[in-house]
């Protein structure tokens, strides 16, 4: 979980505050603080995109220091809210109601993609994470690495312009080999360094680039949710969702991960045996095998293409059956955080995949949690 105010604190009397600012590339802080009416930041990582998103209903005016402030960018290139390349630290502090001890929890940095003034004169702002940038940012010309080349050095290499990456100790050192070309999807080149190493690539709070070790099979939770569990007024309590829909579509059991270069017999250079579940309601014995393959010119042993295959199975498995979760406003919880969820009597274990904070804690938190059986 993130960064925050104890569960004795979030359990008790606290008070609520966003915090939101607006920067720029070049000319540094633009607002110590953006004033809102409502708001709200999402993130999912279920696929293969942009995880964080946020929108916001900013009034079109303030004071500060007894001056009027003008929300409305209108034609100015500076403005705290226009689009051209100004982003908002988004963030929540919590202040204990006993102690005055204030906790910041930092949610996301996302640029401003659009803004629209609404009918009653507030502005309506929406924005994206930092990683949009790789997606702007197409490859259009060509690009191989050098030599020696890393995974590490690669990823930093496709990341754009002022992005940093953060990578954690524990992922190997593998090398890559000099006949591979980029183009195109920026994007789809770091996720593709991602899995080949195998990695989960994820943006923190200040729009780094984060790369850390695949999720263990068996989550650890750290916090459990129990449904209809009474919070500190009563007046939210836990609600967990029954999977509401089953489908097969998407949902692959069998995967078969080979290295897109060939050896001198014309043969892949490394390739797996179909990685497969093995136990649950996804076995291939009762299930059915469904199966996929996926290739790089990035694997080059047999050990790395058994560990990507690994992660894409369980990836793929983990958004096929999924509970909803709403709780008491909570800007703590984050992707990939191992969580327990109780409905009538049946605990499921899981990872959340997606989830939304009311900026102003107005609303319950909800999360989409990716349950195993």
């Amino acid at each position: 979980m993130r960064d925050g105010a104890p569960h004795s604190v979030m359990s008790s009397g606290y008070r609520w505050e966003p915090s939101i600012q607006a920067w720029h590339p070049e000319l540094g802080m633009l607002a110590a603080q953006v004033p809102i009416l409502s708001g709200s930041v999402s993130w999912d990582v279920a696929g293969k995109g942009v995880p964080e998103s946020c929108t916001l209903t900013v009034p079109r005016y303030s004071v500060e220091d007894g001056r009027r402030r003008d929300w409305l960018p209108g034609d100015d290139t500076a403005h705290p809210l226009a689009t051209y390349g100004q982003w908002l630290a988004l963030a929540v502090v919590v202040t204990s109601a006993v102690t005055g001890t204030q906790y910041v929890t930092r949610l996301a940095a996302c640029r401003v993609q659009a803004w629209e003034e609404q009918d009653d004169g507030s502005v309506r702002v929406s924005g994206v994470g930092l990683l949009q940038r790789a997606t702007d940012d197409q490859i259009l010309v060509p690009r191989s690495p050098g030599p020696g080349s890393t995974l590490a050095s690669e990823l930093r290499r496709m990341l754009p312009a002022g992005m940093v990456a953060l990578i954690d100790p524990a992922l190997p050192s593998i090398d890559v080999t000099p006949g591979k070309q980029w183009s195109g999807d920026r994007l789809a080149a770091l996720y593709e360094i991602a899995d080949t190493w195998p990695a989960r690539m994820r943006p923190d709070a200040d729009g780094n680039v984060q790369l850390l070790p695949p999720l263990p099979d068996s989550p650890a939770p750290v916090v459990t949710y129990r449904d209809g569990e009474p919070t500190r007024d009563g007046a939210m309590p836990t609600l967990v969702s029954a999977p509401r829909a089953g489908s097969r579509t998407g949902v692959f059991n069998s995967w078969t991960v080979m290295s897109s270069i060939t050896g001198d017999d014309g043969q892949p250079l490394a390739r797996t045996e179909p990685i497969e579940a093995t136990a649950g309601p996804y076995a291939v014995a009762t299930y059915g095998r469904v199966n996929a393959a996926w290739s790089s010119d990035l694997i080059t042993s047999e050990a790395q293409a058994y560990a990507a295959g690994r992660k894409k199975l369980a990836e793929g498995l983990r958004p096929a059956r999924v509970v909803d979760v709403q709780i008491a406003p909570d800007p703590r919880p984050e992707p990939d955080d191992a969580v327990r969820v109780v409905r009538d009597g049946v605990t499921r274990t899981g990872y959340v995949l997606g989830g939304t904070v009311d900026l102003l804690g107005a609303t319950p938190t909800s999360l989409t949690v990716g349950v195993e059986e």
